[in-house]
């Protein structure tokens, strides 16, 4: 049995040769599941978020919040009613960014 690479590359290969395909399929889907468990219960997810502008203290919430926001979305949405491409995408499809 070949030893498992720890980018599983080969993980195909780790199983015994007397495995069926369908026995391979249902054991790397037991290892990812198990994997995904422990790496989740690990890291403590999968994803963090860590802010671009700088947050020097609580307070700072406050600045990047209040009022420029709402002023910024005011001028650019609302009262101008000029849309470009780029602030109509990042409306529709703030997640994509």
């Amino acid at each position: 049995m070949k030893k498992l690479r720890m980018d599983f590359t080969n993980l195909d290969e780790v199983f015994p040769e007397d495995f069926s395909e369908e026995q391979i399929t249902k054991a790397k889907t037991l290892f990812l599941k198990k994997m995904s468990e422990d790496a989740h219960k690990f890291y403590g997810g999968k994803i963090q978020t860590v802010p671009k502008a700088g947050v020097f203290g609580f307070n700072w919430f406050n600045i990047w919040y209040t009022p420029g926001v709402s002023k910024e979305n005011n001028n650019k949405y609302f009262s101008d009613f000029v849309f470009s491409f780029e602030h109509i995408f990042l409306l529709l499809c703030p997640d994509v960014v």
